[in-house]
């Protein structure tokens, strides 16, 4: 986890997860309070067209990187080249956005800045599909026998982006009243970011995970001691109540106890009698050409 490389591919998946989560919930609100557009259906028919733009964009990415692979580009410069159209793009369209709301009749980011801002957000969903062709590969182009692992740790990165995003756009947008601070700058910043560290940290040769160094880290060393006491401590609280529960529950009294055994001994020897005597009966009947003796 500690390796550069996916550190910087961790911190790509987090900022595009960041905005693209964000987005996604707080669009509707956007359109609402900024834009102004109260009509359900307008607003159903807009918050589909990024959506749509995604869709597009997606499948325009993938082949475009396999032609310019085809082309003889390395994947060292195609991957970065989609990553970079993925996040820069977007943050391009967000800060256009903010452009046009400053510049929008009245200044209050409505009216004029709706034709505007719509095209550009639906925009910014669109780039952002790029990444199939970019951040999304980059695992198998690191390590094809780790792609899954590396997929699924980069994964949770994202979702923690997603969930955090949401959490702090909407306390942001409370605490300030401010689109522009809550969420669209700091998905300018987030998604510069993540490019930078895609671009210029996530170099997209081979690596070699099991020739690196897997001696355990720093922290992990230092919290074997304490893991370690709080397991033997776990087990021996555990030995402890089940000792006390034990001394705690009423014991039967030994006449009772003994009550008990004479009881299953009679049982026993009453079984075992009416087992011989139907053993008896059998052999009698056998003896006496399949006649039972007489009562």
């Amino acid at each position: 986890f500690w390796h550069a490389r996916v550190l910087a591919l961790t911190d790509s998946m987090y900022a595009s997860c960041r905005f693209y989560y964000s987005m996604l919930a707080w669009m509707p609100s956007y359109f609402r309070e900024v834009l102004q557009i109260q009509d359900l259906d307008g607003a159903a028919h807009n918050a589909v067209l990024p959506a749509i733009a995604g869709i597009v964009c997606g499948l325009i990415a993938g082949p475009t990187a396999d032609r310019l692979m085809a082309s003889g580009l390395p994947a060292s410069t195609v991957r970065p080249l989609m990553q970079n159209i993925a996040m820069l793009g977007p943050a391009a369209c967000m800060a256009a956005i903010i452009w046009a709301q400053a510049h929008a009749a009245g200044g209050d980011g409505s009216g004029g800045a709706t034709s505007a801002v719509l095209p550009l957000m639906a925009g910014a969903d669109g780039l952002l599909a790029f990444s199939l062709a970019g951040l999304y590969c980059t695992h198998a182009d690191l390590s094809p026998k780790y792609a899954g692992a590396l997929l699924g740790l980069t994964n949770f990165a994202g979702a923690l982006g997603g969930t955090s995003g949401v959490f702090v756009t909407g306390l942001l947008v409370d605490q300030l009243g401010d689109w522009n601070l809550a969420f669209l700058g700091p998905s300018v910043l987030c998604l510069t970011l993540g490019a930078a560290a895609y671009t210029f940290v996530c170099k997209k040769e081979p690596v070699d995970f099991d020739t690196e160094d897997d001696s355990p880290f720093g922290v992990e060393a230092a919290l074997r001691a304490p893991l370690a006491w709080c397991r033997d401590t776990a087990k021996a609280g555990r030995t402890s109540v089940a000792r006390t529960l034990e001394r705690a529950m009423p014991r039967p009294p030994r006449s009772a106890v003994r009550a008990a055994r004479r009881s299953r001994l009679v049982s026993e020897s009453l079984a075992a009698v009416e087992l011989a005597a139907a053993v008896d009966v059998a052999a009698a009947a056998a003896a006496g050409g399949g006649q039972p003796p007489p009562p």
